[in-house]
């Protein structure tokens, strides 16, 4: 199974749309969207539609995958995909005209917003962008110590000119910074450590620091149809650096097993596991979780882990089969990614990434968007 689209152009837009989910009679805009955070059974019942966020003048969300959800100051929550497809239906045959490499909605309760559009209006980076060689896809973020949003990026690369598929590579960390309110992109450039061991794929806070996971993210290296298409010589692994707290632009220091470190070259792996390792992780209280599906595309179980600090050491708390939740026998789920909040009965909503073989997801865009799930938080 392989994922993801080829890119024919490239442009920049933004696009702004909202409408509202499963509220009730005609009432403000400002008072249906019931600003409070969804349970995992409420976005099951969401994105089992395609068309959210669609107005009668803009199509809305049918498909993506590589959710990002990123917490506003206001309450309000931004969604971005690594590949986000807009139509009012299903159907997605006309795929490459109506996607961007990245783009999202932003969510208020039950009502949703479109950032960035069809015919490849990317929400970041697409003046950066070389159709078919070179794009850019979000990683997480966290608010910064300036008051704007960073939003860290994965620049991907194609010598073959064929998009995103085999040949398709990571080649550099860049980092966006958006005002949280208007969401306007201030500035997009190479993060302080823009190497590819990807820092900035996972973040998270505690008093002191902002603590940021890399993973290597090659997933295009071996044309074989199994998880020996990874990388093996960095799938397996996370690695862990930090910066004051919300100093994203600060010099990194690098966990190398015993202590932290100046020298990129000292980082050492947090964890290694199986085929593909990406962590997802979140601190509650004293408690960091980390969630995995490992192995990715492919690989049966999605793993909770528990630490008391966020380098670890690290042990499992709770392995969930996953097999019984594909949408059909040939698809995929793969990218847990918790989302920034817990539920109403103090649980942790984690989303996951589904897909399949092109042929089918195109034809039926439920194939290829995210299904959730409500988990105890490891004590």
């Amino acid at each position: 199974m392989t994922r993801g689209i080829r890119i024919l152009v490239a442009t920049l837009a933004l696009s702004s749309s909202i409408t509202c989910v499963a509220t009730a009679a005609p009432t403000p805009v400002e008072a249906a969207c019931l600003n409070a955070n969804l349970t995992a059974d409420q976005l099951n019942a969401i994105f089992a539609k395609p068309n959210i966020g669609g107005t009668t003048t803009a199509k809305g969300y049918a498909g993506g995958d590589y959710q990002r959800v990123y917490l506003l100051p206001n309450g309000k929550k931004l969604w971005l995909f690594q590949d986000m497809f807009f139509s009012a239906d299903n159907d997605l045959r006309d795929s490459l005209t109506a996607a961007a490499h990245n783009a999202g909605m932003v969510q208020t309760g039950t009502c949703w917003s479109l950032v960035g559009g069809p015919k490849m209006k990317n929400f970041i980076g697409t003046a950066h962008t070389v159709p078919l060689r070179r794009w850019y896809w979000p990683m997480d973020g966290g608010m910064g110590a300036d008051g704007a949003l960073w939003i860290f990026m994965v620049e991907m690369q194609n010598p073959n000119s064929t998009g995103a598929t085999w040949g398709a590579r990571p080649t550099a960390t860049w980092v966006a910074r958006l005002n949280p309110s208007t969401l306007q992109v201030l500035s997009f450039a190479p993060a302080r450590d823009r190497g590819t061991k990807l820092f900035g794929w996972s973040i998270v806070n505690d008093a002191d620091y902002s603590y940021l996971y890399g993973h290597c993210y090659r997933q295009f290296t071996n044309q074989v149809n199994s998880a020996g298409q990874f990388d093996s010589t960095c799938m397996p692994s996370s690695y862990l650096a930090r910066v004051p707290k919300g100093q994203f632009g600060a010099p990194l220091q690098y966990w190398s097993g015993t202590g932290w470190s100046n020298l990129s070259t000292a980082a050492r792996p947090v964890m290694t596991r199986n085929k593909a390792n990406p962590m997802d992780v979140l601190r509650y209280g004293a408690v960091y979780v980390n969630v995995t599906k490992v192995d990715d595309w492919w690989g049966t179980k999605v793993i909770v882990d528990r630490a008391s600090r966020p380098q670890g050491p690290w042990t499992t708390a709770q392995t969930i089969d996953i097999v019984a939740r594909r949408k059909c026998s040939q698809c995929g789920i793969y990218h847990a990614h918790l989302l920034p909040y817990r539920d109403s009965s103090n649980r942790m909503v984690v989303s996951l990434s589904n897909g399949s073989p092109f042929s089918l997801w195109q034809r039926n865009a439920f194939l290829y968007r995210p299904s959730f799930l409500a988990l105890p938080i490891p004590t």
